[in-house]
């Protein structure tokens, strides 16, 4: 019998097939199926006859000297051999694969080991998580972030990351970099540092769904403030005592805001932090009822148990300040709440982060923390604005965005020269303004942008960019006259200032926030920051690799923000499959409490695919794709390359006798086997169950012995 049709149409189809991509030219040069089509009749009948005999073979031998499908059918499964890699012939990270020396080799292959003990250490010795109708989940190091941040932080692997030189960090909001309790701590030594609530303190449902703000106050402006609210407030106001109705634990507390929507009721943080501390020892900081409805996120869990006679002031706006996982990942949650969450924590952070004192050691800190974090350069996105220019410490007077500039630029140049062997080779600025401006409100930013890289800060603007919710604020092709003129002075007066858009950080199919990748295309961006929606449009994919246009992808942010509930349904592993060139970057870390580390975690783990040499090609994208001069790319390079060669040595140094946990057996079977004595089935069930109880006590003793190695690193 021959051929049938459809395989005989595969086979002349290999041979007739055009070259149109490079999978195809990979089968042009070596056919997968080289069978001449005369011999294809000879070849299955002999194939039947094998298989004839095979079967008749097997049907006399016992079940365990049976032989595998793999020796059963032999050419079937050199073919999916043959398929696979040419598939891992196309991956994004092949070439450094490929050409990886013996050490990152040996390196690759440990960490591959590292991952799989802290799945079994870590998470699969963890206790379930408990769903609908008490369903039990097992813990699995690809869940939520939010959900396993009190797992991850103690693994190996997570370890290892924090070690790894980062490069670039090319996308990080400056306000939301450190931890939330950086800020707040620098707050509590600030006289006039005041804080405000939309509503008053004096219920369970007010503390959970309050929205607080802070802001550097003079005496002057307080009292200013307090004088408008009497006048416009409603007429029962005059009758009550002026501290209760600014005090926010007082049910008489009124808030009310000015004709420039700014609010007029504050309190003063330090006398905050008093009443707190001073209804707490009474019991009396909320109602009973709170310590059953209110919960803090400590860990990035939700604490339902943390009631008000444990928590803290500054537990409370943590709180306040983080994502909780049953926030961001309850089943009415949206893209869209989560941004409403988003913006109400970004208008608390800004109080906290634009005064003097406060702006210079963050930075500072900032500086830092991107040392401890092992990166080696970043780009910072300030948000430059009229209502976000810095206060001076007595709140009497602000900033202009120059001045705020040249703090960043002389804080960057003492952290150099107080620390010359520093590992932070560079920061530079992207200049970012609000998409939700008016078109001659931008037009001013990129006139100042321009002034800025013309002027004193040649060295340090990168870019610029149009930052806030894609889906609120306006499309970029609200500004393509503003933004062609910039181009247009930018050629004039010879400088290069490459738009570095936000965009594709949206499920929207359609409609003007999903052709903002589009507009980006077109007005030759040098960089997309997200990008998430760019791998649903293969024309685009094409377009952007051949402009050689790279996405700042943030994994983390993109799980809390409501694109992807979990890191293996994330886009970037379709995007680096069409060989896309991605980075990654930590975006608000503050509002997740992560770390650019925590986010090349979830990288790994939400792929097994994902192994150090796909980190590596992610990280030397980063520094190709930096705003930088080829001398200052040169120097970094330079630098990176040392410190990812000490890496690697310190993988094969720290693991190198490391195996794989082995998970003991499943506990043995009672069942009675075919003619088994009473006194067989006995001595069987007994040796079986000895040989269990030693695999397990064995399996227990590599369990304790990785975690314990874990709290070593």
């Amino acid at each position: 019998m021959g051929a049938s049709a459809p395989e005989e149409a595969l086979v002349l189809g290999r041979y007739d097939k055009q070259v149109s991509t490079k999978l195809d030219g990979l089968d042009a040069q070596n056919p997968l199926f080289y069978e001449k089509k005369e011999t294809l009749d000879a070849k299955h009948a002999q194939r039947r006859r094998q298989q004839q005999q095979q079967q008749q073979q097997l049907d006399q031998q016992p079940e365990q000297s049976k032989p595998t499908s793999e020796e059963l059918e032999p050419e079937y499964f050199r073919d999916r051999a043959e398929i696979k890699r040419r598939g891992q012939q196309l991956a994004f990270d092949h070439a450094l694969t490929e050409n990886a020396d013996d050490a990152e080799r040996k390196a690759k292959n440990l960490l591959d080991i590292v991952r799989h003990n802290d799945d079994v250490a870590f998470y699969s010795q963890a206790e379930p998580l408990t769903g609908y109708r008490g369903q039990k989940h097992r813990r699995w190091a690809g869940d939520h972030f939010l959900t396993n941040w009190d797992i991850l932080n103690e693994t190996v692997l997570f370890k290892v990351t924090t070690r790894m030189p980062k490069g670039a960090h090319l996308h990080i909001h400056f306000n939301s970099t450190l931890l939330p309790h950086v800020l707040l701590d620098i707050a509590q030594g600030m006289e006039q540092m005041y804080i405000s609530s939309d509503k008053p303190l004096d219920s369970v449902d007010n503390f959970n769904t309050c929205e607080i703000q802070f802001l550097m106050k003079s005496e002057d402006v307080v009292a200013a403030d307090r004088t408008k609210l009497r006048n416009i407030g409603p007429r029962e106001l005059s009758s009550r005592s002026s501290s209760d109705t600014h005090n926010l634990f007082s049910s008489n507390f009124v808030q009310l805001t000015d004709e420039r929507n700014q609010r007029l009721s504050w309190m003063k943080y330090r006398t905050f932090r008093e009443q707190w501390d001073q209804r707490r020892k009474k019991g009396s900081v909320l109602p009973e009822t709170l310590s059953r409805g209110l919960g803090v996120s400590g860990a990035g869990h939700s604490q339902s148990d943390k009631g008000a006679g444990a928590m803290t002031w500054k537990d409370w706006l943590i709180s306040k300040l983080v994502f909780d996982d049953q926030e961001a990942h309850n089943s009415l949650q949206t893209a869209e709440g989560a941004w409403e969450k988003f913006n109400g924590r970004t208008r608390m952070m800004k109080g906290l982060f634009n005064y003097e004192t406060a702006f210079v050691k963050y930075t500072w800190s900032c500086l830092e923390e991107f040392e401890r974090d092992r990166i080696q350069y970043a780009e910072i996105r300030p948000n430059f604005m009229m209502t976000n220019q810095i206060y001076t410490d007595d709140g009497s007077k602000q900033l202009d965005n120059r001045e705020t500039m040249k703090k960043i630029v002389e804080i960057f140049q003492k952290f150099k020269q107080q620390r010359p062997s520093t590992t932070v080779c560079g920061l530079k600025v992207i200049y970012c303004t609000p998409r939700s401006f008016s078109a001659d409100k931008v037009e001013a930013s990129l006139n100042e942008c321009l002034s800025f890289k013309t002027g004193e800060f040649r060295d340090y603007i990168a870019g610029f960019d149009l930052v806030g919710e894609e889906a609120q604020g306006k499309p970029l092709k609200a500004f393509i006259p503003e933004f062609l003129e910039f181009k247009r002075k930018c050629r004039e007066q010879k400088v290069n200032i490459p738009f570095l858009f936000h965009c594709g950080e949206t499920l929207e199919l359609g409609g003007d926030t999903d052709d903002n990748l589009l507009d980006a295309l077109l007005l030759d961006s040098k960089r997309i920051g997200h990008g998430f929606a760019l791998a649903r449009k293969p024309y685009l994919i094409s377009e952007f690799k051949k402009r050689d246009i790279c996405l700042e992808l943030c994994p983390i942010s993109n799980q809390v923000l409501g694109l992807t509930p979990r890191m293996n349904g994330h886009a970037m592993y379709e995007l680096l499959a069409n060989d896309v060139h991605c980075t990654l970057s930590s975006d608000n870390g503050t509002l997740f409490k992560s770390t650019l580390s925590h986010d090349f975690y979830e990288v790994m783990v939400g792929s097994k695919a994902m192994t150090l040499h796909g980190w590596r090609q992610l990280i030397e994208w980063s520094i190709k794709h930096a705003s930088l001069d080829s001398a200052e790319r040169s120097k970094l390079e330079e630098v990176w390359t040392k410190l990812w060669a000490q890496f690697v040595e310190w993988i094969i140094d720290s693991f190198d006798h490391v195996e794989p946990i082995v998970a003991p057996p499943a506990k043995p079977s009672t069942s009675r086997k075919n003619g088994e004595s009473d006194e067989a089935l006995q001595e069987r069930l007994k040796a079986e169950k000895s040989q269990y109880d030693l695999d397990h006590s064995n399996f227990l003793k590599q369990i304790e012995a990785w975690k314990a190695k874990a709290a070593k690193l």
